[in-house]
Parts: C-alpha cells; sequence; structure tokens
C-alpha cells in the first residue's frame, strides 16, 4: 500500500471538477506555474495555481516562506478512517497558495477583469470544497481544509495588462503515515485438555 501527496489529489480532484462543470482554465501545481505569462485570448489564459508553501504574492519569481507544522495530535493521532492499516505518526498543517488568473475579452475593461478573476475565484473555491480525486475516489477537500487565508489583488504594473489576479492560502491536514502493518486474523482454537 502507498500513500499520496493530498496536495496533488486534491489538484486532480479541482481539475475533474471543472471539467465537470465546464469551466474553462487550466489548473496546475508548482513553484513556477504562476511567473508564466500565458496570452492566448478570452479564456484561454485563464489558470488557476497551486503552490505547495506560504508565498509573497509579489510580483517576480515566488518566494516561498513557510511549509507548514507538523504535530502528533490534528483532532486524532490513530487509525485514519479505521483502517488498521494507516495508522497517522503526524499530521501536516501544509499552508498551500493560490493564484486565480482571469482576463475578460476587453483588456482596457476594468469591470471585465474583476468580473473575470471573481467568477473564476468563486469556481476555485467550489472545486476545492467538491474535490474529489479520481485516481483515489477519496474527498480531497473539505474537511481537509483547515482554515483559509488572506485575498491579495496583484495590480499590474501596465495599463493594459492582459487579464487580473488574485491570490488566497489555505492550510491542508495531511495526515504522515506510519509503515504499513499486516493484519492477523486471529481464529478459534478448542482446547481438549482443559484450562490451566
Amino acid at each position: 500500500m502507498t500513500t499520496m501527496s493530498g496536495l496533488l489529489g486534491l489538484v486532480r480532484g479541482v481539475r475533474a471538477f471543472f471539467t465537470a462543470q465546464s469551466v474553462t482554465a487550466n489548473v496546475v501545481v508548482g513553484w513556477t506555474a504562476r511567473s508564466r505569462i500565458d496570452n492566448e485570448g478570452t479564456g484561454g489564459a485563464n489558470r488557476v495555481v497551486f503552490t505547495p508553501g506560504e508565498l509573497d504574492p509579489t510580483s517576480g519569481a515566488p518566494k516561498v516562506l513557510k511549509a507548514g507544522q507538523l504535530d502528533r495530535d490534528a483532532g486524532q493521532t490513530d487509525y485514519v478512517g479505521y483502517e488498521p492499516r494507516l495508522r497517522a505518526l503526524a499530521w501536516w498543517h501544509a499552508p498551500v497558495s493560490v493564484s486565480v488568473w482571469a482576463a475578460g475579452a476587453d483588456p482596457q475593461d476594468e469591470e471585465q477583469q474583476i468580473e473575470a478573476v471573481e467568477t473564476l475565484l468563486e469556481q476555485t473555491i467550489q472545486a476545492i470544497h467538491n474535490a474529489t480525486d479520481p485516481t483515489t475516489g477519496q474527498a480531497a477537500g473539505f474537511a481537509n481544509i483547515e482554515e483559509w487565508g488572506p485575498v491579495v489583488w496583484t495590480t499590474p504594473p501596465g495599463e493594459a495588462s492582459f487579464g487580473r489576479e488574485v491570490t488566497f492560502s489555505f492550510v491542508l491536514r495531511v495526515p504522515l503515515f506510519d509503515v504499513p502493518i499486516g493484519v492477523a486474523h486471529p481464529q478459534g482454537q478448542v482446547n481438549r485438555g482443559g484450562v490451566t
């Protein structure tokens, strides 16, 4: 039995949700995707970027600050889902930074840019809340989100920039497991010699 990344399961779930809801936006994960410039026309450059860690939202290359906190009892340090082979040794409270970039049809129309970003932000929150990892079938968002962080608008340096961005963060609770153990199934036995 292998364990899988909680963040990557969440990202797969967000992609699946966007596909099911016909949301036009690329969903990517990593440290470099946010600084890319995608100019593919209205809707084509829309993207949601998940970055592990607490991110400085200012422009330029990502500057990751913190990767979270480990503890032994985030509500429970025991068998996750009552599965005896999955004993959580620690819980990782992992901050995740999210960039939501969207563009309206007219780069000069700020109302269109705001509308596009706010719509994609709302769809992203819905996707995180409802995410189910299509690889494992497990719920990846919802109760695994411990807290939401501040939302920050990123304003472009030019007047006719293509699209706008908001960033926000959340804390994802991720179990870190012990080495899987086998499960013994004792069988009954009759002792004909009596109890000693």
